[in-house]
């Protein structure tokens, strides 16, 4: 279920979006609703599996996202926000989301293994070997990756066409397959 997107510069909310709690408590919480538009361009920022900032760790995602997104001076993450970030987990992330960011967080300390690797302190070679070994073992893994990304979008691109929890006919079924 995608309940918030961003599309040609600007924040889209899903008919549905505001009919729950935790997204109608940030609507209603500003006057100024471009307010509410922007801690809603935080959550699709730090949330969506393919948001530019994704790759980064969670606190840098943070600073980076406020930096970059919020116009707000003294903007802090409020508890609201923290309970709408929570729910946009629970209702947007399948399984293989989420073990792509378990897998994004683990390939972050494999780049952080390699960029604090100190020859000086490898009397034996065994760390170099290992460095060695792993990075032959990269290639396969990035190819992983990839794959899982390419089915992560597809099924995101098979949810837009499946509404209310309705099946796809016969039709809609053979135009998805068409398109790959």
């Amino acid at each position: 279920m995608d309940l918030l997107d961003i599309s040609g510069g600007k924040v889209i909310l899903k008919p549905e979006t505001l009919t729950i709690t935790q997204f109608k408590k940030i609507w209603d919480k500003y006057k100024n609703k471009e307010d509410a538009i922007e801690d809603f361009s935080f959550i699709i920022l730090m949330k969506k599996f393919n948001s530019p900032y994704s790759g980064y760790n969670d606190k840098d995602r943070i600073d980076k996202v406020i930096k970059d997104v919020i116009t707000r001076k003294d903007w802090k993450i409020y508890p609201d926000l923290e309970e709408a970030m929570n729910k946009y987990e629970e209702l947007c992330k399948s399984p293989a989301i989420l073990l792509l960011e378990d897998i994004t967080f683990s390939m972050n300390n494999i780049r952080n293994y390699f960029r604090n690797y100190d020859p000086d302190t490898d009397k034996d070679g065994k760390i170099t070997n290992n460095l060695i070994n792993n990075a032959k073992r990269i290639g396969d893994l990035l190819d992983g990756i990839e794959a899982l990304r390419d089915r992560i979008k597809k099924e995101v691109q098979e949810a837009k066409h499946v509404r209310g929890g309705g099946e796809l006919n016969r039709r809609e079924q053979v135009m998805i397959k068409n398109k790959e």
